[in-house]
């Protein structure tokens, strides 16, 4: 798997996520500002052939590590249905917590926290 990055000005940055043997793209994951203002917020997307097979858990993971480590940014959110178990399932392994509930796209959301050591 191989990772393309792009840091924009305001502080964001988009990885594409590629496999290394054949170039495919696989999918996409973000640090971006979150629309309160406060925090980033970590987004991710991939494939649906690619789910379930650590793919988001080992770039997600690096990206934390990244942001705290090389960009000092020490508190991140995602945000997820809370219907999602698989995505809440990831964001719980990253060590992430729910730090509030809402309802937001017509349906409840879970926006997890998470905080750099």
């Amino acid at each position: 798997m191989e990772q393309k990055k792009c840091i924009c000005e305001d502080g964001s940055f988009y990885w594409s996520v590629r496999l290394t043997d054949s170039n495919e793209l696989i999918g996409l994951v973000s640090i971006d500002d979150y629309h309160d203002g406060e925090y980033k917020e970590l987004s991710y997307q991939f494939v649906s052939d690619f789910w379930g097979k650590g793919y988001a858990y080992e770039v997600t993971r690096y990206m934390l590590r990244y942001a705290a480590d090389k960009l000092d940014i020490k508190k991140i959110v995602s945000e997820t249905q809370a219907a999602n178990r698989a995505s809440c399932g990831l964001l719980n392994k990253l060590g992430m917590k729910v730090m509030k509930k809402v309802y937001r796209f017509n349906t409840e959301q879970y926006i997890f926290l998470w905080e750099a050591e």
